[in-house]
């Protein structure tokens, strides 16, 4: 497990608009600009966070100085398409920040799926393989570093630390809030497990910046994302079904971010009380209680 220098991480974002059943506002005509703008800020967070393309504004005609080298990263940026069903060519930003994948599909709720191919082909090549749904952003440069620190915690890379997911509101009664809580059944999660050993400890502490922030076992698994060292990605890969699709998770779209970590990791997330340790925005405002979204 590396603990410092640069390291190479490949995204992977399904992206789908346009007709058909792909849902979660992806067929909703209404909302065209405000999908345009979640998938900039997507793709844009990734490289205003992570890259090495930072800088210092000095006054006065002094040059540009570097910044954050040492938090930097090398990383890729691969999204997934299906036909012309895509906004990317009206989201305003330069085409080299990413790699168009288009893959033939007789239905657009498998697209999820076909980013396994992507990151079986990419085996050997990169530190981190990540699964982005399109409306989700990351903003912590130090994200990367706090799953090293939950690992070098864990010693075991059969365990697996999701983020945990959040919207803003407008703070009639909560300015933020954490959308994946605890799923209707508990026995759902084991009910998916197909390979998970040994048995996982309830709660670990992980130390970052000399304090204990405690990991527990999800409640509920899903975070529109999921992060894998390569010998994580190795361990799902060497199931030839891994990535087939299946909806059987919720849904589609939940089971293609979700399905499979819960089949052969023990997921675990930031326990409540420092839920913001490692946190993904959820670009949308969906799953805020309507009544917390009120001035």
């Amino acid at each position: 497990m590396k603990v410092a220098g640069p390291m190479r991480v490949l995204f992977v974002i399904p992206h789908y608009y346009g007709v058909g059943a792909a849902g979660h506002g992806a067929t909703d005509q209404n909302k065209r600009e405000e999908r345009i703008l979640a998938v900039r800020t997507c793709i844009l967070s990734l490289y205003q966070h992570f890259s090495a393309q930072q800088i210092i504004v000095p006054w006065g005609d002094q040059p540009h100085l570097p910044a954050n080298q040492a938090l930097s990263h090398e990383i890729r940026v691969i999204v997934c398409v299906t036909g012309e069903n895509n906004l990317l060519d009206h989201l305003g930003i330069p085409d080299n920040l990413y790699t168009k994948h288009s893959v033939e599909l007789d239905d657009p709720l498998k697209l999820g799926f076909a980013c396994y191919d992507v990151m079986r082909c990419a085996r050997n090549c990169y530190d981190w393989y990540c699964y982005l749904e399109d409306d989700t952003v990351i903003t912590d440069p130090l994200f990367f570093h706090k799953l090293q620190a939950f690992y070098h915690a864990a010693n075991t890379d059969r365990y697996l630390l999701q983020p945990n997911r959040f919207e803003i509101g407008s703070g009639d009664t909560a300015f933020k809030a954490y959308t994946d809580g605890p799923l209707w059944d508990a026995n759902l999660m084991e009910a998916f497990s197909h390979s998970r050993f040994p048995v996982g400890v309830p709660e670990l502490n992980v130390t970052c910046l000399n304090t204990a922030f405690r990991m527990v076992l999800a409640t509920n698994p899903h975070a529109g994302c999921f992060f894998l060292m390569e010998s994580q990605l190795h361990h799902m890969m060497e199931k030839p079904w891994c990535g087939k699709f299946d909806d059987s998770f919720c849904g589609p779209l939940e089971s293609a971010a979700t399905l499979y970590i819960m089949a052969f990791f023990h997921v675990y997330k930031p326990a409540p009380e420092c839920a913001s340790f490692l946190e993904v925005h959820h670009w949308h405002q969906r799953y805020f209680p309507p009544v917390m979204q009120k001035l």
